[in-house]
């Protein structure tokens, strides 16, 4: 069940997440505190991977459900 979460991290990351899997994604990342920490860390690595700018997980994190709330 995980990979399919990491799985949807990854789609948004990439920009390539349905406007259902965002939802889903929604849910689980707001269902507990340690969903939020996984979905943090992901940004985290892929920042690091993609040799970005590092970036603020936790804003990432509110710009996430700030976007998915709009619908």
């Amino acid at each position: 069940m995980m990979k399919e979460y990491l799985f949807l991290i990854d789609q948004y990351l990439n920009n390539t997440i349905s406007q259902n899997d965002r939802e889903t994604l929604l849910l689980w990342v707001t269902e507990k505190k340690e969903h939020e920490n996984i979905f943090k860390k992901e940004i985290g690595n892929w920042s690091l991977s993609a040799k970005e700018i590092p970036v603020n997980t936790t804003k990432a994190f509110e710009n996430l459900i700030a976007l998915l709330k709009k619908k």
